[in-house]
């Protein structure tokens, strides 16, 4: 009978550990599943968010997109103005007798000042570098 009481003694001691591993484990388990439904909400915003972003970034490319197709239209045209620009100069040089005064830029009033330019390739010059100057910026935003 002692050795059945001791045993049942050593037996309830066995059986109380258990029991505290067993809520041991249960609260460890609570706790994973908390930090779990905490990361799953936090990947979850996440996840909306690079949605967000992405969306965003594709309209911006397609924005960007529709600006350099603008860009490339402006140049087209500008391109094309300034040829039929040349060929009118040309055309209305070759039809009008060159004087060397015209030549040396010293036609017109004293000291060259008259009512229209004076040299009208070297307006369109400027022009043209200043449009090639905002193409440049314009081609370093869109990079």
């Amino acid at each position: 009978m002692n050795d059945t009481i001791g045993e049942n003694n050593f037996l309830k001691v066995e059986i109380d550990i258990m029991r505290k591993e067993i809520g041991f484990a249960k609260d460890c388990i609570r706790d994973m599943e908390l930090q779990i439904e905490k990361l799953k909400v936090s990947a979850t915003l996440a996840n909306k968010q690079s949605i967000g972003l992405a969306k965003t970034t594709t309209e911006h490319n397609n924005w960007i997109l529709s600006l350099k197709a603008k860009s490339e239209i402006g140049k087209e045209t500008f391109e094309i103005e300034v040829k039929r620009l040349q060929e009118r100069l040309q055309d209305r040089y070759e039809s009008e007798p060159v004087k060397e005064d015209d030549i040396d830029g010293k036609k017109g009033k004293a000291g060259g000042a008259s009512g229209k330019f004076d040299n009208p390739i070297e307006v369109l010059k400027i022009r043209l570098k200043n449009i090639v100057n905002k193409n440049r910026e314009k081609s370093r935003l869109l990079n």
